[in-house]
């Protein structure tokens, strides 16, 4: 406690929020789009809880570029798409391209991904995300899908990995590229219903195959 009756914590916060705040200030004549989101937290909490994500696995020969949100913190700390065990997207998608890939190595998913011609990335760069929850995500940053063109000049059509990455189809679209909405994969969406004994029974493996062999 210091003598203007404020913790150390308290005054260490202040001082960080007069930060921003200035920065703010002294940049509010460039435009909007080119501030990192750093120069807006809603809090000093929300600064320990920005997160960025996973650069994208695709080559060449990509053809169907599958859009997640973000990565769960599992998957970020892993450093891997999906590693978090509850989501089902491995198991599905390799129903889809009737290959089975949960007990292979990350890498070698990867590998069996790229023979089908299969890309991952996800629809946000960074946001702010208490957990790993879609609906918690603010502040969130578009990946810049303009450099697909140049990575990936091979992608016909981009898949959305549940509702939350369709925020971005829009931009997609402007870019000439078709889209399509799957079902979510992630067993932390509360609105999906529980699974069965047999996961592959629901309708996403079969919309998986019927985009990925048209």
């Amino acid at each position: 406690m210091n003598r203007s009756g404020l913790s150390e914590t308290s005054v260490e916060d202040s001082r960080a929020i007069a930060h921003w705040r200035l920065c703010a200030k002294r940049e509010s004549h460039v435009p909007e789009r080119r501030f990192p989101s750093e120069c807006y937290p809603r809090s000093i909490e929300s600064l320990r809880m920005r997160k960025s994500g996973l650069p994208p696995v695709v080559d060449e020969n990509t053809e169907i570029l599958i859009l997640g949100t973000l990565p769960s913190d599992k998957s970020l700390v892993a450093g891997q798409y999906y590693a978090n065990s509850n989501n089902d997207f491995w198991k599905l998608v390799g129903a889809a391209v009737n290959q089975n890939l949960e007990g292979l190595l990350y890498n070698d998913k990867l590998e069996l991904l790229k023979v089908h011609r299969i890309g991952l990335w996800d629809a946000y760069h960074a946001c702010f995300r208490p957990g790993s929850m879609d609906k918690d995500i603010r502040d969130q940053e578009p990946n810049d899908f303009a450099v697909l063109k140049s990575i990936a000049p091979s992608i016909r059509l981009i898949c959305f990995n549940g509702g939350g990455a369709v925020e971005v189809e829009e931009s997609l679209v402007r870019l000439g590229y078709q889209t399509c909405l799957l079902p979510s994969t992630s067993g932390g969406e509360s609105q999906r219903p529980r699974r069965t004994a047999n996961p592959l029974g629901g309708g996403y493996s079969q919309r998986c195959f019927t985009v990925m062999h048209p």
